[in-house]
């Protein structure tokens, strides 16, 4: 299964819509040994600086699998 060996998600063109945020937790929350996310955000991304922060927060506030370490996440 995927989740076993997941250890990178790249999403480009994230607008931090809330229909991509739902995709994105349930990844996160089930890939058991997640070491990085990488989100490219589109110019378009509701909410601006202060969204990606938000974003950053509830990521890193995610359970996780039980074999991923404290995981990267990268804005740009």
């Amino acid at each position: 299964m995927f989740h076993a060996h997941l250890k990178t998600i790249e999403v480009g063109e994230f607008a931090g819509q809330q229909d991509e945020f739902s995709a994105l937790k349930i990844l996160v929350k089930n890939a058991m040994v997640l070491e990085k996310v990488d989100l490219v955000c589109s110019t378009n991304l509701e909410g601006g600086p202060e969204k990606k922060t938000e974003i950053t927060k509830q990521l890193t506030d995610l359970p996780r699998g039980p074999e991923s370490s404290e995981i990267e996440i990268v804005l740009h």
